[in-house]
């Protein structure tokens, strides 16, 4: 994850088409968002990780 956030820092640093990385922006919003609601405890994104979780959540 660092190295993909410092690779995205050094481009805009130095003035790279940001628009052609867009695609990595989002898998790293996207993974960032998964990992957070692993580590809280988000009952959806565990139920992603573990998918037979998901017969406790459907009631």
């Amino acid at each position: 994850m660092y190295f993909a956030i410092d690779f995205l820092a050094k481009t805009l640093a130095g003035g790279g088409d940001t628009d052609r990385l867009k695609p990595l922006y989002i898998l790293i919003s996207e993974f960032w968002h998964e990992k957070a609601g692993l580590i809280a405890g988000d009952p959806a994104c565990l139920a992603d990780a573990d998918p037979l979780a998901l017969a406790n959540l459907i009631v």
